[in-house]
């Protein structure tokens, strides 16, 4: 397990590399989807937020782990007011 620190810097690496794919709306560090942590364990992940439900890991050109830290590619459509 990293370090939130050194998710920070993957996270930040990932986003140069999605930000500018439109199907991209937000990205986030977290704790795993559906994960129930002891108390006082930390896991990071960082989420990947499209706007498309059919896209993936597969059509962003991610792995599901990127430099060490999982990534989770979730549907959500966000607006901005």
């Amino acid at each position: 397990m990293k370090a939130l620190d050194e998710v920070m810097q993957v996270k930040a690496e990932l986003e140069e590399k999605l930000m500018g794919n439109k199907v991209v709306s937000a990205m986030d560090i977290g704790q795993p989807a559906g994960n129930k942590l002891s108390a006082g364990e930390r896991k990071f992940v960082i989420r990947v937020f499209v706007n498309d439900p059919v896209i993936g890991h597969k059509e962003l050109g991610v792995s599901r782990v990127y430099k060490g830290v999982p990534v989770e590619v979730s549907y959500r459509k966000i607006v901005l007011h």
